[in-house]
């Protein structure tokens, strides 16, 4: 049965979003911001794994929270995109396996797990399809491993079970296909069981090595398509770039949509500008851009190409921008001149490669 066909009371309806993580790589960007909030194409990653569930009948969702909590709970509040939020605060972060256990009691039926700063398009239908048909207690999503990745291998046998994760799992068998984990799961709530309590605990880790020597069957679901981690600062510019000049289409979501179209209509390019975004006098824009609603790009100023300006942000008089991000309420001084960077309130992080077209 496809995901079109399958009954909405069958589907999961409850999910756990990861943001806990402190965001360590992407620092110092995430001393003042919590990764959960960093903008892609202006709107908080967290986001977009939260239409992502909205969309596949998903009703609510628990958000674990560590580094900043408040800001995260602002940001979203009790609903958002159409989910009841429900959150979880952690003192001392307890890791993905910590994270499920302490909120046990929330889940009574199947459901999807998620980092916060992931960005896949994901057919979440076809992952329960897998999931029913291998009679699996968890489905983990993989993807085929590429050169040059450092992520710890997910070794797949040939009926598409996991049977391997790294040196977790001791496994003598044939060979097995090497994967990587996009941070994706879809788990039966017995899976809690083999999650020690009250510690901090990765479930890779701990939960499923026991959970395979148990006999129970991890299911591996093949992904190909778009996924980020965000988990650097160069992935993070990546994902933003791809989605600005429309490499990465999602199905479940465009963020350029909520954006008033080009200001000039000659020019075909992505030119996005939001509610009470303002323009000066001989301001020149090259696209792709997306000026965020109240953003303010003063006389003279010169932003493009890639350059998405959070809300509130301000380009003064004068000054030149282009390969930037420039987070929401921060402010490029008048005549300064700033190319691949991420720009922060009081804070310019240069990007470590020349940005690429």
């Amino acid at each position: 049965m496809s995901s079109a066909q399958e009954p909405a009371a069958d589907r999961p309806t409850k999910a756990m979003v990861l943001a806990a993580g402190l965001g360590t790589r992407l620092r110092p960007l995430t001393e003042s911001v919590p990764k959960a909030l960093l903008p892609i194409a202006s709107v908080p990653i967290i986001r977009y794994a939260l239409k992502l569930l909205a969309s596949h009948g998903v009703t609510e969702v628990m958000v674990n929270l560590h580094w900043l909590p408040d800001e995260v709970e602002a940001e979203l509040g009790r609903r958002a995109e159409g989910l009841q939020i429900h959150y979880s605060r952690e003192p001392t972060i307890l890791g993905t396996g910590g994270a499920i256990r302490k909120v046990a009691g929330f889940f009574d039926r199947p459901f999807y797990v998620i980092n916060a700063d992931t960005v896949i398009d994901l057919d979440l239908g076809a992952l329960l399809e897998t999931h029913r048909r291998a009679e699996a207690i968890a489905t983990m999503v993989l993807m085929e491993r590429r050169k040059g990745d450092t992520y710890t291998p997910v070794g797949v046998d040939e009926n598409g079970l996991v049977r391997q994760i790294g040196d977790h799992v001791a496994y003598t068998g044939p060979p097995l296909k090497q994967h990587l984990f996009t941070g994706v799961h879809l788990l039966e709530p017995e899976v809690i069981e083999y999650i020690p309590p009250d510690i901090e605990s990765c479930i890779n880790r701990y939960a499923y090595p026991k959970v395979i020597a148990a006999g129970r069957r991890v299911a591996a679901h093949l992904y190909r398509g778009c996924w980020s981690d965000v988990g650097t600062l160069e992935r993070y510019w990546q994902v933003n770039v791809d989605l600005l000049r429309r490499r990465t289409q999602l199905a479940f979501f465009d963020p350029l949509a909520q954006f008033a179209h080009t200001p000039r209509k000659d020019v075909d390019d992505v030119i996005r500008l939001g509610e009470k975004s303002f323009l000066g006098e001989g301001a020149r824009l090259t696209p792709p851009v997306i000026a965020a609603d109240g953003a303010r790009i003063l006389d003279g100023a010169e932003v493009g190409p890639e350059v998405v300006l959070g809300t509130g942000a301000v380009v003064g008089k004068g000054a030149r921008l282009a390969h930037a991000i420039v987070l929401p309420g921060a402010k490029i001084e008048a005549n300064t001149e700033i190319d691949g960077a991420v720009i922060a309130k009081k804070m310019v992080v240069p990007l470590k490669t020349a940005p690429a077209s």
